[in-house]
Formats: structure tokens, C-alpha cells, sequence
């Protein structure tokens, strides 16, 4: 069996770590919290981070946006 998709329950700083270190990685990732505004504020670092991960030439436009899109 492959793992494709995988769940972070919560929405932390730990939690959007683990959600972008997956979505790096290939995988489809499932962010969930109570709090809709958490969710939107952990998206929002992750889209963050992976930007500045551009901007340092540690990966392509390309890659971040297949990343935002698992």
C-alpha cells in the first residue's frame, strides 16, 4: 500500500510544519482544526515559508505551487 494523502490535525505552528514538510515531499495533505481562521492562518505561513524557499532558490515557482495544490 502507497501513502498519497495524508491528515495534520490541528493547525499550530508544529502541525503547519508537518503539513508543509508532507506537501513537499509529494504527498496530498488534509490541514483540519475546529477554527477555520486557524486553518487560514496556518495556509498562509506555509504559503509563506515555501516563498521564501523560492526567493532563496531552495526550490522553483513550480515546485511551491504543486506543493499548495496537495
Amino acid at each position: 500500500m502507497q501513502v498519497r494523502r495524508m491528515g495534520v490535525i490541528g493547525a499550530g505552528a508544529m502541525e503547519t510544519g508537518i503539513a508543509q514538510v508532507t506537501a513537499i515531499a509529494g504527498l496530498g495533505v488534509a490541514l483540519i482544526d475546529v477554527n477555520d481562521a486557524a486553518i487560514e492562518k496556518g495556509l498562509d505561513v506555509i504559503k509563506g515559508n515555501l516563498q521564501k524557499m523560492v526567493a532563496k532558490a531552495k526550490m522553483t515557482e513550480a515546485e511551491k505551487e504543486t506543493a499548495l495544490r496537495g
